[in-house]
């Protein structure tokens, strides 16, 4: 069974990633959402593509999962999701 995960910023990122250049999607992103919604939503998409890359049996590099600190946090996160959603 599936586990089932709700975030606003996955749903946004998901729904503007065809219509938007990842460029013009940062913005948005570190201008709407607060950083714990961010670093939320970076677990939650780098922990769900490990566990589908380990049930199809795929080597696949992935970044490191890294708690970014300093003044542009916001921005290095939102970087490592869109990053993680490229690859994903």
């Amino acid at each position: 069974m599936a586990n089932v995960y709700i975030s606003e910023v996955l749903c946004f990122i998901s729904n503007n990633y065809e219509k938007l250049t990842a460029n013009k999607l940062k913005p948005v992103l570190i201008n709407f959402y607060k950083n714990e919604e961010l670093c939320t939503a970076n677990e939650i998409l780098f922990k769900s593509i490990s566990t589908a890359v380990q049930h199809v049996r795929r080597a696949i590099d992935l970044p490191r999962i890294t708690k970014r600190q300093g003044p542009n946090k916001c921005k290095q996160t939102v970087d490592d999701l869109i990053t993680l959603r490229y690859r994903g």
